[in-house]
């Protein structure tokens, strides 16, 4: 009796030896390349003085860590509401594409469509205030 196949078989081919072999060149190289620059910038700072113990020293105090912990205690607060809300948010519109009536599918299609048009209309904002500088300079040169 044989095993079934699996979607992962289907998708997925374990590497072969010269692979493997690439793969853990890559990974030795990407590492050294990681800890190079990590001990540039430890030495940069060092060099500078950043690395004085009176630059460090608010890190000791409890009040800090207080203060941090209260910041972490937000956050995740504010992740596990935004979570809530999009699972509800997700629930519904699911339910709304798989029911029977037209109507009732037609409503959750107005968000879906607004939701995918989000990425789009930053990145347009973005690139319009990146260029309005060049606009600028281009009509001030002419």
């Amino acid at each position: 009796m044989s095993a079934q196949p699996s979607i992962r078989d289907f998708l997925y081919e374990p590497p072969g030896p010269r692979a493997r072999r690439r793969i853990t060149a890559a990974t030795v190289v990407s590492a050294a390349a990681v800890a190079a620059g990590l001990a540039l910038v430890v030495r940069q700072f060092a060099v500078t003085g950043q690395l004085d113990a009176r630059y460090w020293s608010f890190f000791a105090r409890a009040t800090t860590w207080r203060f941090l912990g209260q910041g972490l205690a937000g956050t995740v607060k504010a992740a596990l509401a935004a979570g809530a809300l999009t699972f509800c948010m997700g629930l519904l519109l699911m339910l709304g594409r798989i029911n029977r009536l037209r109507p009732v599918q037609a409503l959750p299609s107005g968000p879906e469509q607004e939701q995918r048009q989000v990425p789009v209309r930053r990145q347009e904002q973005g690139l319009r205030q990146g260029l309005r500088p060049v606009r600028k300079r281009r009509i001030l040169q002419r």
